[in-house]
């Protein structure tokens, strides 16, 4: 769907953004958006944590229904492990 495609571009962008791999892992991701939004990527979650390297699920906050198809992701990347 393209709320997914929305997510995990998100995700990803994140990564970029820090300039680590996308290999690194994901500690938490709190997603605002509508309910409806919210809860149709709830139902590609557990393929999305397995995409972005996730270790937790996601945290779903309502922004209302204003918001659209609209959400924000704050994502948390995980410590970068010694080697």
């Amino acid at each position: 769907t393209a709320i997914a495609a929305e997510a995990l571009s998100q995700l990803r962008k994140a990564k970029s953004e820090a300039k680590v791999s996308m290999r690194a892992d994901i500690s938490a991701v709190t997603v605002t958006a509508s309910a409806q939004t919210n809860s149709a990527l709830a139902l590609v979650a557990s393929d999305l944590r397995a995409a972005g390297r996730m270790l937790s699920d996601f945290e779903y906050v309502d922004a209302g229904e204003s918001t659209g198809t609209t959400m924000t992701l704050e994502v948390t990347l995980a410590p970068a492990e010694d080697k």
